[in-house]
């Protein structure tokens, strides 16, 4: 979000989809930057795996896969910017000898605003399914004014050999990191970002500092992971670094990169949110008897249950957290699953991760029983995923037989952690199951949805019309009241 004091860019750099190795796997990430002359654009990263495509022989004899991709900016209706282009793959003797993973860079010119972006991306040797993603691009680089880039993560750099390469910038190339994800086995974490106009800013060649680090979940930065390089203002400096994180602890953590003046006010900021996983650190700090009871129910899981313990951990996990467990649970083995939710639970509740899994599980089996359809856990339903983050409300309201609406539960938060008061509106357009949607909250970040009570008398004349703006009461509809006085 933009002030006028402190500028958090909006960081774009979420895996939108990745299918299992029995279908194509790919992530996608991208980061926006802009250009000494102030023109915006958007770095698409796209990262293959070598062995999940299909592949043909080409006229050298040697197997090729192709892919189609398709990038949309769109702001409503209207298309703001498009690319559609064939990715080929590195030549390989026979399919069966494709090993690793291959990766796409594509900049695309943007003006600053906030855009949905869709990705398409089809085998074009394979059959004629097609895999999309979506999420939400925001471009904001004002004129002359001070901003920094999104950070990139790096997964390797090196002195650039051919500067033609998309991924050579400043004479290094650098292959982008399309995970939020950092596990034990990598010890470093590598970024790149860009500081743009400091000289019509603050002056041609006035001192700063760029001050970078890693801060934990309270905002405060962790001396060891701390740095600062020192800049004189002009149009761009570059910030390509490196942290030993061997000794970083199992947890949420941001990489922040601070611009402070000479009285060492920050100007402006750029954070990007990122999970470390240290095996070997926590078990150190841990209370071994703890740890050794929460590992050795784990020995006696099968993997598709401590697969169903971790999709159940969603409505709790961080967007890192979350990450790893959308891309990463199906691809891995049963001891990084072990890790993972270890660590989890560790960063939960250290003295007592056990404990704290125990008392979870049992919120899970609850939402299982009380709000599961015939497709759909608990835990995955809207109510499910409700109780889990916030508790047991403190009253709800359940209509499920009145004359003019669809049935409809209200529940009611005395505190909730985003506001005093919270109220959530559950209905059901079918009754014959339980699975009761979402339908108006009054909490930031929940769906808001001023038309509530009209779609909940959508299957009567004449609050079935969309258009309809008139009185929603009618004869035994008794939700307005309810919201507004809950019991």
């Amino acid at each position: 979000m933009k002030s006028t004091i402190t500028a958090f860019l909006l960081i774009i750099s979420s895996t939108v989809f990745g299918q299992s190795l029995t279908g194509l796997d790919a992530q996608f990430a991208l980061s926006t930057f802009s250009t000494p002359t102030q023109e915006p654009y958007v770095e698409n990263y796209l990262k293959i795996q070598a062995k999940t495509i299909n592949y043909k022989k080409n006229s050298d004899s040697l197997y090729q896969g192709k892919l189609i991709v398709t990038y949309t900016f769109s702001q409503g209706d209207t298309v703001r910017a498009f690319k559609k282009f064939e990715i080929l793959s590195p030549t390989v003797t026979s399919p069966d000898s494709a090993k690793g993973s291959f990766m796409d860079l594509q900049r695309i010119a943007i003006d600053n605003g906030v855009y949905d972006l869709e990705i398409k991306l089809r085998d074009a040797y394979g059959s004629d399914h097609e895999y999309k993603g979506s999420q939400t691009v925001n471009v904001n680089y004002p004129e002359n004014e001070l901003s920094i880039s999104d950070i990139e993560l790096i997964a390797n750099k090196s002195v650039a050999k051919n500067q033609e390469s998309p991924f050579v910038k400043n004479g290094l190339k650098f292959i982008p990191y399309v995970y939020d994800y950092y596990p034990t086995e990598i010890n470093t974490l590598s970024f790149y970002a860009e500081v743009y106009n400091a000289s019509q800013s603050l002056g041609e060649e006035t001192p700063y500092v760029i001050r970078y680090g890693i801060v934990n979940d309270y905002g405060d930065h962790l001396p060891q992971f701390t740095a600062y390089q020192r800049e004189r203002a002009s149009d761009i400096a570059i910030l390509a670094k490196d942290f030993d994180i061997s000794q970083l602890p199992t947890g949420n953590f941001k990489l922040k990169i601070d611009l402070l003046d000479s009285a060492q006010k920050v100007l402006r900021s750029e954070e990007l949110e990122f999970l470390n996983v240290n095996k070997a650190l926590p078990q150190q700090n841990a209370p071994t008897n703890k740890y050794d009871a929460l590992a050795e129910m784990l020995k006696k899981t099968p993997q598709p249950q401590l697969l169903e313990h971790i999709y159940s951990m969603k409505p709790i996990a961080s967007v890192p957290e979350k990450s790893f467990i959308r891309i990463h649970a199906e691809n891995v083995d049963k001891a990084k699953l072990e890790n993972f939710f270890i660590d989890f639970w560790m960063e939960k509740n250290p003295r007592d991760p056990y404990q704290a899994w125990k008392e979870y599980r049992k919120k899970v089996e609850y939402v299982n029983q009380h709000f599961g359809t015939r497709v759909e856990k608990g835990y995955e339903t809207d109510r499910g995923l409700t109780y889990l983050k916030y508790g047991q409300p403190n009253t709800i309201v359940r209509r499920d037989n009145e004359p003019s609406n669809y049935p409809y539960h209200i529940w009611h938060y005395y505190k909730h952690p985003k506001r005093s008061d919270a109220r959530y509106v559950f209905y059901n357009k079918d009754k014959s199951t339980n699975d009761y949607k979402l339908l108006h909250s009054n909490v930031i970040g929940e769906i808001n949805n001023p038309r509530w009570k009209y779609e909940l008398q959508r299957r009567n004349t004449p609050y079935g019309d969309v258009d309809f703006e008139g009185d929603a009461s009618d004869w035994g509809n008794q939700s307005d009241d309810f919201f507004n006085q809950p019991r």
